[in-house]
Order: structure tokens, then sequence, then C-alpha cells
């Protein structure tokens, strides 16, 4: 795959940032939420959405997880090319989730484009997958940005 666009000529490259991404299901409802479903409608989520053509062609199989990759790498570097000053708004952001309607730890575009961002701005930072069970997210006082489900008492 030949990239359209070099780290040179990358805007967002040289821009000072320190974003910190994460990735989850659809129904986290965090503030740093960003929808990257083929359906959103945020401006945001917008530079990361697949085409549901690509998403509905791996559905049925006639695309296997490497040409899937492949085909949206190409997406995602068209739309730095085509939509930098959004791309830099979002570089600006300090923390951001990812959202889409995949499982966790299945195949997924949100986890694809969390490691695009790290290769084209070496300073955003993935931090992982949010497992933010439903009691949390619904529990007052609870931030699930916040909470460590790892940390033992």
């Amino acid at each position: 795959m030949k990239p359209i666009i070099s780290k040179n000529q990358n805007p967002i490259s040289t821009k000072k940032m320190n974003l910190k991404l994460y990735t989850a299901q659809f129904r986290y409802g965090g503030k740093d939420r960003i929808d990257i479903t083929s359906r959103t409608s945020d401006k945001l989520g917008r530079l990361f959405a697949p085409p549901w053509s690509l998403v509905s062609d791996y559905k049925e199989g006639k695309l296997d997880e490497n040409k899937y990759t492949d085909i949206y790498t190409n997406i995602l570097i068209q739309s730095i090319a085509s939509n930098s000053t959004v791309w830099i708004e979002f570089i600006a952001l300090r923390r951001v989730t990812f959202v889409c309607y995949c499982r966790a730890g299945d195949f997924c575009h949100r986890i694809i484009a969390a490691h695009f961002c790290i290769t084209m701005a070496s300073i955003v930072e993935y931090i992982g997958e949010r497992m933010s069970p439903k009691w949390i997210v619904d529990c007052p006082g609870f931030s699930p940005n916040e909470i460590d489900l790892n940390k033992k008492i």
C-alpha cells in the first residue's frame, strides 16, 4: 500500500499535542465519546467513519481483515489530506474515546483508527479499550473516565 501523503506533508505530525485515546463499545457515555460508526453525524467522528459499503462488504465476507485494513487505512490517509483543519481540531483534544457497535476483542475499525492516529501523530497515546459496565456509566458520582477496573483495593 503506497501512502497518499508522507509524514513530511502530514499537517498533524508537527503539532504539539498530548492526546490520550481510548476505544469502547457504542453504549459508552463519557464526555470524551466520539461516535465513529459509518452513520455518525459527529464532525470529528466523520474523520474515522468507514463507508457503509466497506462495512457491509466485510460483514458479507467479501473482504478479509487484511484487505479491510488496507482500504480503511487509505481512507484515513485521504481524510487527512482533505480535512486537515478538522484533524488538527481532533489532535488538539486531551482525551477521546472512539465508539462503535463492535464487541470488545472483535476485529474492529476503532482499533485500526487508534493505531493509525499513533502512527500519524507520535504524541497520541492509545490507552486501550474501556471496559465500563453499564452500572458504572449510569451510577451518579462515578466517572467511567477515571475508574481503573483492574486496580486492586
